[in-house]
């Protein structure tokens, strides 16, 4: 027996041995990846996190408030999105007051994985429902969410 399928033998061997409810609570690859967690988001192979945050540390989000109310003391508040395989390209964040337009922001893309973000200032005049998209060059939209403030 060579020893390839000595080794294949020891680890099937091995995986037979392991409970179905272990193997279940084994994290897939895409259990790292944090998604627009709202039901009108498009799915979309460019956008791989779309988070409003709080704030940035590290070019990471640091909390996640999408599809919540943000609290009234928040004085402002990020758009993160990690773009993959839109190399040389751009998008816009387009951010909505109770419908309206009231900032579109244009981000280049610098290769094919590329974490940007844009941010709101918010006052006690800007309360109401928001919404966020993002959208390709083609104007496209790839992912949005939305807040209450």
């Amino acid at each position: 027996m060579s020893r390839v399928s000595t080794l294949l033998l020891v680890l099937t061997s091995w995986l037979v041995l392991i409970p179905s409810a272990a193997v279940a609570a084994i994290p897939t690859p895409s259990d790292d990846i944090t998604a627009v967690d709202e039901p009108n988001v498009p799915s979309s192979q460019f956008v791989r996190r779309a988070i409003l945050t709080t704030a940035i540390d590290a070019r990471e989000p640091v909390d996640n408030y999408n599809a919540k109310e943000i609290p009234s003391d928040t004085k402002k508040l990020y758009f993160f999105t990690e773009m993959v395989n839109k190399a040389d390209e751009y998008v816009t964040h387009r951010w909505f007051l109770n419908g309206k337009l009231v900032a579109e922001i244009v981000l280049d893309i610098g290769s094919d994985r590329w974490r940007t973000y844009s941010s709101k200032n918010l006052m006690p005049s800007l309360r109401g429902t928001w919404e966020v998209e993002v959208v390709d060059q083609q104007n496209r939209l790839l992912a949005t969410t939305s807040f209450t403030y």
